[in-house]
């Protein structure tokens, strides 16, 4: 199992190299049991007319740059993937790029079962929007930039551009994706890209003011500022070598 990047003490490597064996057994587990689901439609007839999308909540950050959890940014907690099936309507093999959220998974659900009710009639205030004819292949991608948030920070992203918000200190982040797939290179201040940032930025605030009822702004605000808490979270793990010093 090889170390994460940026990890060069001995002992942090060692423990890395263990957990992300135990995850990749973790991950053989979940195929397996997965083949099961499948094999139980096939046994019945049923596979080729069920739609299956497989998706995920979350990444845990296996060591990379000594990063270690959930709950982060990076690409490697935040982004997750979409696998879906149906033969003969999804065309087999295909991928795409388009920023896709998990909270899509509802609308495009419904539009697939044939609903035409409106959405905003079946999903109240829902941000989830509806991929169906795209993941068909009937239609193009629209633009669109994507969104994830914890008590800890905000982010907003395109396909080649990631903004991260982060409330308890006002700090910001901007990150090339295709270049910087570990986002290690912070381009907040180049002046160069401040119509990217800004446009994420706005982007980033126009959602929240949308999905966000106000006593929950100030829910959210107080709970990121809370630093006393957070130190308490991570001394949790504070044995551990791979654990920054705390509070973050």
């Amino acid at each position: 199992m090889p170390p994460p990047p940026g990890i060069e003490d001995p002992k942090a490597i060692a423990y890395w190299q263990e957990q992300r064996a135990a995850c990749a057994d973790l991950i053989h587990l979940v195929d397996h049991e997965m083949g099961l689901v499948l094999d139980a439609l096939e046994q019945r007839g049923w596979l080729d007319d069920t739609l299956i999308i497989a998706s995920t909540d979350h990444g845990d950050r296996m060591g990379e740059f000594n990063k270690w959890h959930k709950s982060m940014p990076e690409d490697g907690s935040v982004r997750t993937p979409w696998f879906v099936r149906l033969p003969g309507v999804i065309p087999a093999g295909a991928e795409t790029s388009a920023m896709i959220s998990s909270v899509d998974i509802a609308a495009t659900c419904i539009a697939a079962a044939g609903i035409e009710r409106p959405l905003e009639e079946l999903l109240p205030a829902s941000p989830s929007e509806n991929w169906w004819r795209h993941l068909c292949g009937e239609s193009a991608a629209a633009y669109k930039v994507a969104y994830s948030e914890t008590f800890g920070w905000r982010l907003a992203c395109d396909e080649e551009w990631k903004y991260i918000y982060m409330p308890a200190d006002g700090s910001e982040r901007l990150h090339n994706r295709s270049q910087d797939p570990l986002d290690q290179h912070n381009l907040i201040d180049d002046p160069a890209l401040s119509a990217v940032r800004d446009k994420l930025r706005m982007a980033l605030m126009h959602h929240l003011s949308q999905v966000h009822a106000p006593d929950t702004q100030d829910f959210h605000r107080e709970r990121a500022s809370n630093q006393a808490a957070r130190a308490a979270f991570r001394k949790q793990w504070e044995h551990l070598p791979q654990v920054p010093s705390v509070p973050r």
